[in-house]
């Protein structure tokens, strides 16, 4: 997975946990980011493609 989309996902798991009102802390927002990272590279294309 590229560098800049793990970057964005922490971004956004950081902003996220801020904006539910939940303590930040790098323990939280790493494991957040980190299952939500694994689903994305666990998960099957919604189509195949022609070709």
């Amino acid at each position: 997975m590229p560098v800049n989309s793990v970057d964005r996902c922490v971004e956004d798991v950081w902003a996220c946990v801020a904006h539910l009102g939940v303590d930040v802390t790098t323990d939280v927002v790493e494991r957040i980011a980190r299952e939500h990272l694994l689903a994305l590279a666990c998960s099957a294309p919604l189509f195949d493609p022609p070709g």
